[in-house]
């Protein structure tokens, strides 16, 4: 099926939102008429023969006469008929694989930018994908502190398949309406105590932060230093999710917070009560 331009056609379209991760300007952007296999000259004997069937490319529409490699989209397929745990990982050497073989074909020159590629699993099994679907989901991080595991998790290599975006949309109203909840509560104390919530743009995330200072002749810290990092992280993402429309969530981020909810909450519900304790002893 997708050995025929046609068919590639469809699927750059299809991959346009709401369906896939390409924007309608992404799209608008490609001139799918120019949808071709990648060049014999382009890669590698090698490359040719494992992946020959699986390489397009599609030019930009305004790009340069002169322009080079930059100036097209390459697209690499990839099939699978079940479940691959290292699928993301696989994904992300297939891309390094055909940048190597750009330069060393003479494409790309040493030092130079290289042209995108969009990579692509077409998962033709009978059951819905289960595998993880970014390459950080494959990496452990030690038990440290939030403000560690997150700089941590920004150094890690990145690759990312796309899960269905309603399925994440749902996914996603669920973590935002828990730091809703919890947001709640902070700004029923701010008002109480601090004579209300911060005034400033980032208020969200300075509430945050105040609720985890202790406040002399006021009022002890409400949470931790660290439940006040996790927190942040997700607040983070109902700001992502309020303003992106659900375009650009990430499964593998999304279940990490997921799979955090219910010791995050035991956190929260714990150190408020401790509060309250403090409150109602007036201690």
């Amino acid at each position: 099926m997708y050995r025929h331009p046609q068919a590639i056609r469809d699927l750059c379209r299809y991959l346009a939102t709401p369906h896939g991760p390409l924007g309608p300007e992404t799209l608008a952007a490609l001139d799918l008429s120019t949808v071709e296999k990648l060049p014999a000259e382009w890669v590698t004997v090698d490359f040719r023969r494992r992946h020959g069937d699986q390489v397009w490319r599609i030019r930009f529409r305004d790009a340069a006469e002169e322009a080079g490699a930059e100036a097209w989209l390459l697209l690499l397929l990839e099939f699978q008929s079940r479940d691959d745990t290292d699928m993301a990982l696989r994904m992300l050497g297939y891309v390094v694989e055909l940048y190597r073989d750009l330069e060393a074909q003479g494409v790309v020159r040493p030092g130079t930018r290289r042209p995108p590629v969009l990579p692509v699993v077409v998962h033709n099994g009978e059951s819905p994908w289960g595998a993880p679907v970014e390459v950080a989901e494959l990496i452990a991080l030690p038990e440290v502190p939030a403000q560690v595991r997150r700089d941590l998790a920004e150094l890690q290599p990145s690759q990312r398949l796309h899960d269905d975006t309603y399925a994440l949309r749902a996914r996603g109203s669920i973590l935002h309406d828990f730091y809703n909840g919890i947001e709640r509560v902070f700004v029923r104390i701010a008002r109480e105590l601090n004579g209300g919530v911060p005034r400033s743009e980032q208020w969200h995330r300075e509430l945050i932060r105040n609720m985890a200072l202790e406040i002399p002749a006021v009022r002890p810290a409400v949470i931790d230093a660290d439940l006040a990092g996790t927190l942040e992280e997700y607040l983070r993402f109902r700001q992502v999710f309020r303003n992106v429309y659900g375009a650009v969530l990430s499964a593998g981020r999304m279940r990490s917070l997921e799979a955090r909810m219910p010791a995050t909450l035991e956190a929260f519900r714990n150190q408020v009560r401790s509060f309250l304790a403090w409150m109602l002893g007036g201690e």
